[in-house]
């Protein structure tokens, strides 16, 4: 490898007209070589141009191929000949403004010796044919989207030294491009199989200083196998050779040297969707790939990460190892569609993988990988950015030189941000856990072998991978008597299937094996919801190995989690000359195809494939039927052999060394298929719509002749032929085992439907020329033809129903001369189709519109879809819950369930099939009742699970009445059954307000009158048609207990009911007197006087005239009556309190009275007076002396007399009367008084100190942080103790210092860095608590108790309510009334308002009722829920946490985050985030919902160029 060097000076000079703005405009002269006509004359031009310097030309912009604007261009000159002879030879073409040569509708020109040098564009640009290429020089080739200080992002032109790749049959020989600002060569190759003459192949071109060595795009390359030969490639920043057609290519005779990536291989189609198979391959043989030469810089052999062009193209960065290592060879992609590059990597995946595809690697030798300027190279690498799958490698005569055994091969981790709904789902997909190489001769091994990658990675380990013995699909387990096989048992061993011979290299991140013969094992869906309908993760178990498979990504066009497309077609690494046991997680589909990718006619294996349910399975091979080997076959007759009882069970299984594949058993009692697979040839398996029945029945003699009777009888019931019919088993009734001729016979099971189809329809497959197939397996002799009638899938239906309708009803017998005692039907399963048209999922048409995944809800169907039902004989029908709570016009509260029977009294839990499902109809018995009666509601319901049940039934007359039920479908039945007699009860009502007065003045009209309605007590909805039975009504008000006035209620009091609004509307009620809390009684009478109905209206304030209310100074009163408190007063509390306010406001006028408290020791009341001090001091002395004569009240017909003394401010008060005692006996009281408080006080001081000992002593132990601020140590409530603080308390006891608690005044609120305070109508927002009153353990004292479950109403119901237990179950929420406290940064604390809170509900239901009901300042703002030790509660944790296993005090503390930490703590919507975006990890969401509906907003910031997230 040396410079360069080419001579740009020639005597003859052509050079663009050099002006003051050339360079600006790069606007420089051309020569054009090309075609016109005039008139009829058609005028070719041609040139033979030698040794002429081109300077300054070409015309910058004008790249157009019919337009070539370029310093040379032949354009239209058609074929070179003798007398038209044209050539470019030995010219210089430099410092141009546009491509130096252009070739288009031209043929045969000779392009040699010339000199390229600074182009803006693509040096040299050749299409059409048999032009010849020869020791030509390009340098400098200028990408035009960053010249002259552009920086054109979106500019997609990837320009090239040499493109040739559009001609037909070019010859290359000698050429060198060095130094392009993107490619150094644009190819499509040579022919594969055409023998070549050795003066036109290609050899010694070169490429070096680009970013793309040898390139071939989607429409390059020839067609089904192209060749690249015989270049030399060194120094390229991204790949060496990249290409992607949709041909074969053949790769030899290269040697690559200091490239980035040396061979990214990628050839695309068919499309895996179409399920055709090819037989496309990359090989590389010959080739030299050198890591790092002696000669490499590493600190000058670099670009310039500044350079504007490789910052324009940083976005499609080749990969590298570990971030910088050099790769030699990456595992090739085969795929179903291009990689969208350069919009998006060259090396990256938008479609599915393609179905098929080979990697050959041929006598390679890989040098000088190492570890180099600081990172590891790599001679073979997997794709990082393939995470679907890796097509097998086979490699021979491989050698490696200077190359360390660490360095060979590496084999990359699953990427954990695949793992998201838009990708993998739930778990890491497969392309890291399947890629595998085999070493034919032990080039890279030492000795023969294969390399298979980890896996088992994080197998019940980091459980974000979603990997471990969890996701095996359950049914593995399950063994024949239905008892569970523990998993370390049956798999002890994870992951692909090995050996003692297999050794793990945690350099390679693979497994060395060499006594297994590992091959790559495809499966896939056929069926036409295979994007949609989820069926894996899949188990493969062999040898106590079990591997987990989950499939391809999904590739649909949208970010969120309502794609969730992704095709059915699952890889997996299997070794030959094994039985395997394969297990889907979902449904099976119904039309599977397995292929044994790339084997040969030695290489078979046995998989054995569990079904859930018992439909037949057809094998086919190349589209001809392989017969099950328990099957007979002769012209249109199939029928099953019956085990040899001499012979093993398993005596049906395919045995591995036949060589017939697609060989196939059935077992039935496993519920397996077994097929043998040898070979490359897909083996085709289709479950066909067939119907099993098995009949239980008496015993009977079983011969030839019993099953011949039973079809032949059968068939002609059903009106099908007999060959459509099939005995699949006989049980007998003592057999512990199944097997045939019993003489005792209790059951035997047929297969009802067409035989198997001799052919079906493959899709096709994909040859390369000289693909030939290497299929030798032979193929089983047979002479059958299968049926030349037919059963459509409506017909299978009806036949279904048939036999349910007839064999429940006992109408079997008869025709088949048996007695059956019951019968088990598996229903036929119809054709899967494609529930999205085909359209593909973006963020538009993803998912129905009902919002529910299309994978959910085929899972949905699949739940039951070909399940065997059995069905009893049904003897009668019972009546299982009588009707109850029956009231005239209302809907029975307890409908009638009909049930049937069998002949033993037991429940029939099937009744009819789910296609003609039994009815059962309801109607009034004749003769019961009001014979004007009718029987409203749905009088019609369907037996499901054995129950029909009646939901809405109504009797519009009250009476008492039978109800007669009878089914009606099917008809012609004979089932009946009746009711007890029920009585139906005339209709319940209550009241409700709908109006009350909320205050009012003295003798004027309340502003808003009284109004009451009639409601229905049962529903709680308004009656309607109350006067019905001719009923009028009045109503009537009154004042509770009137002598707690000074009052009357005036007006008219008693109204007629307004019967069209259904409402009583007061129009003129006042009181005449003030005073406080009045209640008004409102009842409502019927005539005739079936109701009487009473309700309380709200209580409410009366003002006197002047609206006066005394204030100013208050003192407190107490005064004691002389009666009994039990007697008079117990539980009329509150009602004796308004009669004191309302009766001693009356009498001291210049005094307000509140705060009024009642204790015993007779009646003792506290209260405090208001008022002016002058007239306060007044008003006391007037009360004195009423106290001192008794002063009397009158409540309840009870006259209580106040006691004599009266005390103010908590002393004994005198008024104006003289005080008793004399000077000498006071001053005697004061001392004593003096010197027993000093001695009390002494005793106080000494107890104090030692109890502060004890205390520090206790508290140095424990952080503040940690002391919990719980109610179980103090009586005062936690949201008292957090808001305010006592001089007197002790300062550690870890709530906060006066200072930061800023008593007596509540701290403003701090959020980022700002303070907020709240008005009076902020708070409002806050103070949601409701008028309804709390559950009983809201109103509890103490603690919160912790729930961590609902408390649950259990009401019993029929089972066929579709209850687990047959109860109705309703949660009752447990309320706390709570105080809402916010934690500022200095740990004071801030009272937002109270609420009321569910301690039953999740902490995320709390967060949404806190964010809904927010005060508007604080709308938006991030907040974290602190427990009440002052930690804070992970908001990840917030939907599974219980309130009351957070608060067990009166308040709900929370902590507001600075609006910076929104987004990584919350979703935009307010809610919790979940989430992560995993492209930018910078923005979290609730849901993936949430996510879609973001990412318009978001993809902007996410997809930015300087993410280096994006970047390989």
């Amino acid at each position: 490898m040396a410079a360069e060097v080419g001579l740009l000076t020639r005597n003859i000079v052509i050079e663009g007209e050099d002006y003051d703005d050339l360079f600006e405009d790069s606007f420089g002269g051309r020569v054009i070589v090309g075609a016109f006509q005039q008139g009829a004359t058609d005028y070719v031009g041609y040139a033979r141009i030698a040794n002429v310097e081109f300077k300054h030309c070409g015309q910058f912009g004008w790249s157009d191929f019919y337009d070539p604007r370029y310093s040379l261009a032949f354009l239209d000159t058609g074929l070179v000949t003798q007398s038209k002879p044209s050539y470019i030879k030995g010219n210089s073409f430099h410092n141009g403004f546009n491509t130096a040569i252009g070739v288009y509708g031209a043929y045969g020109i000779v392009i040699e010796n010339n000199v390229v040098h600074h182009t803006v564009g693509s040096g040299v640009i050749v299409w059409d044919g048999g032009h010849r290429l020869i020791h030509n020089l390009v340098t400098l080739t200028i990408f035009p989207g960053t010249y002259q200080d552009r920086f054109e992002i979106e500019n997609l032109n990837w320009v090239s030294g040499i493109e040739v790749q559009k001609t037909e049959g070019a010859v290359l020989k000698g050429n060198t491009v060095a130094g392009s600002e993107r490619i150094g060569f644009r190819i499509s190759g040579e022919p594969c199989f055409e023998d070549i003459d050795p003066a036109d192949k290609w050899e010694d071109n070169v490429a070096h200083t680009a970013l793309h060595g040898v390139h071939m795009f989607y429409d390059d390359g020839l067609t089904g196998c192209t060749k690249i030969s015989n270049f030399l490639i060194y120094k390229v920043w991204d790949f060496g050779i990249w290409f992607q057609p949709e041909s074969s290519v053949e790769m030899s005779e290269l040697i690559l040297v200091d490239n980035m990536c040396g061979i990214m291989p990628m050839v695309y189609g068919p499309d895996a969707l179409t399920h055709e198979t090819s037989d496309k391959y990359v090989s590389l043989s010959n080739s030299l790939i050198v890591g790092t030469s002696p000669s490499f810089d590493c600190s000058t052999d670099v670009t310039d990460e500044s350079n504007d062009n490789i910052r324009q193209s940083s976005g499609v960065r080749g990969p590298r190892h570990h971030g910088g290592g050099k790769i030699g060879f990456v595992f090739t992609s085969f795929t179903s569609g291009t990689a969208n590059a350069p919009v998006s990597h060259y090396n990256g995946y938008h479609t599915y993988s393609a179905i098929n595809g080979n990697t050959l690697l041929t006598d390679v030798t890989f040098s000088n990988f190492d570890t180099i300027c600081g990172f590891n190279d790599k001679a073979i690498q997997t794709n990082i950015l393939n995470a679907d799958v890796h097509h097998p490698i086979v490699a021979k005569g491989l050698q490696f030189y200077d190359v360390a055994e660490a360095n060979k091969l590496y084999i990359e981790e699953p990427v954990l941000g695949f793992v998201n709904p838009s990708d993998c789902v739930d778990m890491d997909c497969d392309a890291k856990k399947k890629a595998m190489i085999r070493d034919l001769d032990g080039g890279i091994l030492g000795s023969p072998g294969t390399i298979i990658p980890m896996s088992e990675y994080e197998w019940d380990g980091d459980p974000r991978h979603g990997v471990g013995d969890y996701r095996i699909p359950k049914m593995m387990f399950d063994g024949a008597d239905g008892s569970k096989i523990p998993i370390e048992d049956k798999a002890p061993n994870k992951g692909i299937i090995r050996d003692s011979q297999c050794t793990w290299d945690g350099n390679w991140r693979a497994h060395k094996c060499h006594g297994l013969d590992h091959m790559m094992m495809i499966v896939e869906s056929m069926d036409a919801d295979t994007e949609v309908r989820r069926v894996s993760p899949i188990g493969l178990l062999a040898d106590g190995y079990v591997d987990l498979i989950n499939g391809p990504m999904d590739h649909g066009w949208c970010h969120g989690y309502t794609c969730q497309e992704r095709i059915s077609t699952f890889y997996m690494v299997v070794a030959t000359g094994k039985t395997y046991e394969m297990y889907f997680t979902g449904t099976n589909p119904q039309h599977l195809r397995y292929h044994l990718l790339n084997s040969d006619d030695t290489q078979s294996l046995v998989v054995g494939t569990w079904y859930a349910n018992p439909q037949r399975l057809d094998v086919y091979r190349n589209g001809i039927y392989i017969a099950p080997t328990n099957a007979e076959l002769s012209g249109s007759s199939f029928t099953y052999k019956e085990k040899d009882p001499n012979l093993a069970d398993d005596q049906f299984v395919p045995p591995l060394d036949s060589q017939v594949s697609g060989l196939n058993y059935f077992d039935r009692e496993l519920q397996t298929l077994y097929i043998l697979i040898r070979g490359n040839e897909p083996i085709d398996v289709k479950t066909s719509p067939v119907i099993i029945v098995s009949f239980d029945m008496e015993p009977v003699l079983v011969d030839d002749f019993f099953e011949e009777n039973l079809v032949a009888n059968l068939a002609g019931l059903l009106g099908v032929e007999e060959d459509q019919i099939r005995v699949v088993d006989v049980v007998s009734e003592d057999s512990s085992k199944r097997k045939r001729r019993a003489v005792e016979a209790s059951s035997v099971t047929l297969e009802i439907g067409d035989p198997p189809s001799p052919t079906i329809e493959t899709p096709g497959h994909v040859s390369s020329t000289n693909a030939t197939s290497n299929y030798t397996t032979e193929s089983p002799a047979s002479n059958y033809t299968g049926s030349n009638s037919s059963l459509t899938f409506s017909q299978l239906q009806d036949i279904s129903s048939y036999l349910v309708s007839e064999g429940q009803t006992g109408g079997l017998n008869d025709g088949l001369g048996l007695n059956v005692l019951s019968l088990s039907v598996t229903e036929p399963v119809d054709t899967p189709t494609d529930p999205t048209g085909g359209v593909r999922a973006t963020n538009e048409t993803g998912g129905p519109t009902s919002g529910t995944l299309y994978g959910d809800l085929q899972a949905e169907d699949d739940e039951t879809s070909g399940d065997s039902v059995q069905y009893q004989i049904i003897s009668n029908l019972d009546l299982y819950m009588e009707p109850a709570g029956t009231y005239e016009e209302m809907e029975f509260v307890v409908q009638p369930v009909i049930h049937a029977i069998d002949g033993l009294g037991d429940h029939v839990k099937n009744v009819g099939n789910k296609n003609v499902p039994w009815k059962v109809t309801v109607s009034l018995r004749a003769g019961t009742g009001d014979s004007r009666a009718v029987l409203l509601g749905n009088t019609t319901a369907t037996f499901i699970s054995g129950y029909a049940n009646f939901t809405n039934l109504v009797i519009t007359h009250p009476g008492d009445y039978i109800l007669d039920f009878t089914v009606t479908q099917p008809a012609n039945l004979s089932y009946a059954a009746s009711s007890d007699t029920f009585t139906v009860e005339i209709r319940p009502y209550a009241l409700s307000v709908v109006a009350s007065p909320s205050s009012s003045v003295e003798g004027e009209v309340f502003t808003t009158q009284p109004v009451v309605a009639i409601i229905n007590n049962v529903t709680g909805e308004v009656a309607d048609n109350i006067t019905r039975d001719g009923h009028t009504w009045q109503a009537s008000a009154s004042l509770v207990m009137a002598s707690m006035y000074l009052g009357d209620l005036n007006g008219n009091t008693t109204i007629p009911f307004n019967v069209a609004t259904q409402q009583a509307e007061f129009y003129d009620l006042f009181i005449n007197e003030p005073g406080i809390d009045h209640i008004i009684e409102v009842t409502v009478t019927s005539d005739p006087d079936d109701y009487q109905l009473t309700i309380t209206l709200p209580s409410f304030n009366v003002a006197c005239q002047s609206g006066h209310v005394p204030t100013g100074a208050s003192k407190a009163v107490t005064l004691e009556f002389d009666a009994d408190y039990s007697t008079v007063i117990n539980g009329m509390e509150d009602y004796f309190t308004i009669m004191f306010i309302n009766q001693m406001s009356a009498t001291y006028t210049n005094i307000s009275i509140s705060n009024v408290q009642l204790s015993e020791g007779s009646i003792v009341v506290d209260f405090t007076a208001t008022g002016p001090e002058s007239d306060l001091d007044k008003t006391l002395l007037f009360m004195y002396e009423d106290v001192k004569v008794g002063l009397t009240l009158t409540f309840n017909g009870h006259t209580i007399t106040s006691k004599s003394t009266m005390k103010v401010d908590g002393q004994d008060y005198y008024g104006n009367d003289p005080q008793a005692l004399s000077t000498s006996s006071s001053l005697a009281i004061i001392l004593g008084c003096v010197f027993g408080l000093v001695a009390v006080l002494l005793v106080c001081v000494i107890l104090y100190v030692l109890w502060r000992k004890k205390q520090k002593a206790r508290k140095s132990q424990v952080a503040m942080e940690t002391i919990p601020l719980d109610d179980s140590t103090n009586q005062e409530p936690m949201s008292a103790r957090l808001l305010k603080y006592d001089e007197d308390q002790d300062k550690e006891s870890g709530i906060g210092t006066p200072e930061q608690l800023r008593a007596p005044g509540l701290p403003a609120l701090q959020i980022n860095g700002g303070e907020f305070d709240f008005t009076p109508d902020d708070m409002k927002e806050m103070n949601i608590i409701n008028s309804r009153p709390g559950s009983s353990a809201s109103n509890r004292s103490g603690n919160n108790t912790p729930v961590r479950a609902p408390t649950v109403m259990v009401e019993s119901l029929p089972p066929g309510i579709n209850t687990p237990t047959g109860n109705e179950e309703t949660e009752i929420d447990v309320i706390q009334h709570m105080t809402v406290i916010a934690m500022n940064s200095d740990r004071s604390f801030r009272k937002f308002g109270n609420m009321d809170v569910s301690m039953t509900g999740s902490m995320e239901k709390l967060r949404k009722k806190l964010v809904a009901e927010m005060p508007k300042k604080l709308s938006g703002k991030p907040f974290l829920f602190l427990k009440e030790s002052l930690i804070e509660v992970e908001t990840v944790k917030e939907k599974k946490l219980v309130v009351s296993e957070i608060y067990g005090g009166d308040c709900v503390l929370l902590k507001f985050l600075p609006d910076s930490a929104a987004d990584r703590f919350f979703c935009f919507c307010g809610a919790v985030a979940h989430v992560e975006c995993t492209l930018c990890e910078n923005q979290t969401y609730c849901s993936p919902k949430c996510q879609s509906a973001d990412w318009p907003a978001h993809m902007t910031i996410c997809l930015n160029p300087g993410n280096d997230r994006l970047k390989p």
